[in-house]
């Protein structure tokens, strides 16, 4: 049967409407399959700026606990024409050693355009600055000095990555991995005791007071006699080393018996910390009226000093929480700097994985992601739903999170996660169908649950 003219208009309308729907359709599923581009943050502030207000003729020197280090020069700001701003700014920083923080951060760590490989950060670095609400540069030809902090020496594999235009990776220049000169100064620097004096005899000894022990100056020029039944060599160790703090404690006063105790803090060339205390039992060769006046003048003195002990701890302890090694290198602007190396996406087998949440929302819709969080690596793996049939197994030590359009998350943790994996039963070779169930939680929940974890571990 032949058709009319009518007819074949209107098969032809009805073609091209079918044709323009399978292509709309066609699309919105490629826009589906799509991944975000560039700093993605999970929850708002979830790793906060620590935000520092300077004068930009000035310059700026940032330090942080860690060791971190970082100096602006002088009259080095501009803004988006290149025109020097003059006057205070605001410096916006942050730096993430740990997957968890790289996560709450939102930085990517998959290459755009290869999904199969992924950076390994040994840290990483966020530097801002603004003038109330617009980004500020570095003026061209001068560069910023940055010390980041490192637990560990990156081999050569490591390079310094940029996150250019804050969506692609490029390498950026070279890095140096330094002793911590600033923390080894500020130890050197602490006050020490004098070495006190060698004894006269096997079992006499005299205590030196000086500047750093005022509170044994009412002790100076007194003999002391070692208790017997004890060890001379314990003793002699004593009167040959710098000791960090000398207490003095009565024990009996009829006998005239004190303990007098040694303890110092020292650091080895490898940068470990390590402790020695020593403690003797002795009597004072004074007469009975001289002991009371020592004794007064000694409480009065020792109060004094407890201040100054004190003082040097803290110091001390605030030091000692400073890396001992950094990587260093130096930027020509701000934006996100990392020590990575880049890696192929080791997969020992893949997963067809599915969650509780999918019986409630269609997850390939509304464009749901799972966050791999892998430990073991320090990085963070991006997944949507279409790819949940291959998710990689890279470790048992992974956490996932995906977050859901109502604002919550769904988080498994790394235990439910080894636990519902049982690697023994995987096969790189057939499907591994995996269920999940998740636990539902708010961003503030979940924000606490990774911070309160990472404290405890």
């Amino acid at each position: 049967m032949r058709l009319s003219k009518k007819q074949k208009g209107v098969w032809f309308i009805s073609l091209l409407t079918a044709t323009g729907l399978s292509l709309g359709i066609y699309k919105y599923i490629e826009f589906l399959k799509q991944y975000d581009s560039g700093i993605k943050e999970p929850i708002e502030e979830g790793l906060a700026f620590e935000v520092v207000e300077f004068n930009s003729s000035d310059g700026l020197i940032f330090h942080r606990p860690n060791g971190t280090h970082v100096e602006i020069p002088a009259n080095a700001i501009v803004d988006e024409t290149g025109q020097e701003v003059v006057g205070q700014v605001e410096f916006r920083f942050r730096e993430m050693h740990e997957a968890r923080e790289i996560f709450l951060s939102g930085i990517p760590m998959q290459m755009s355009g290869a999904r199969n490989k992924h950076l390994e950060s040994m840290g990483m670095v966020e530097m801002r600055v603004f003038d109330g609400s617009e980004e500020l540069k570095l003026k061209t030809g001068h560069q910023i000095s940055v010390d980041l902090a490192t637990q560990n020496k990156p081999n050569d594999k490591y390079n310094l990555w940029f996150l250019d235009n804050n969506e692609s990776w490029e390498k950026s220049g070279a890095f140096e991995t330094v002793v911590n000169e600033r923390r080894e100064m500020a130890l050197s620097r602490l006050p020490e005791p004098n070495e006190p004096i060698k004894p006269v005899k096997d079992v006499l000894f005299q205590l030196a007071s000086d500047e750093n022990m005022p509170h044994l100056k009412v002790w100076n020029g007194v003999d002391w006699t070692l208790a017997p039944g004890q060890n001379n060599h314990s003793l002699y160790r004593a009167m040959r080393i710098n000791w960090d703090k000398i207490e003095i404690k009565q024990l009996n006063k009829i006998k005239k018996q004190y303990r007098i105790s040694f303890s110092s803090k020292k650091q080895d060339r490898k940068g470990n910390i390590f402790s020695e205390n020593i403690s003797v039992i002795a009597s004072p060769n004074v007469k009975k009226k001289d002991m009371s006046r020592l004794l007064a003048q000694y409480e009065k003195d020792l109060n004094t000093f407890a201040e100054i002990i004190k003082n040097r701890a803290l110091e001390e302890e605030r030091l000692l929480q400073e890396s001992a090694m950094l990587n260093s290198f130096t930027s020509n602007g701000f934006g996100v700097f990392n020590i990575d190396k880049l890696e192929d996406t080791r997969v020992l087998a893949k997963i067809n994985a599915n969650f509780d949440f999918e019986d409630e929302l269609n997850a390939k819709i509304n464009k749901v992601k799972i966050l791999m969080i892998c430990e073991n690596q320090n990085t963070v793996l991006t997944y949507n739903a279409f790819d949940w049939d291959e998710l990689p197994v890279l470790d048992a030590e992974v956490e996932l999170i995906a977050s859901l359009p109502d604002g919550s998350f769904a988080y498994v943790s790394s235990e439910m996660y080894e636990s519902v994996l049982d690697v023994g039963n995987i096969s790189p070779y057939f499907e591994n169908k995996r269920y999940f169930i998740t636990k539902k939680v708010s961003p503030e929940k979940l924000k606490a649950l990774l911070f309160s974890d990472q404290l405890n571990a």
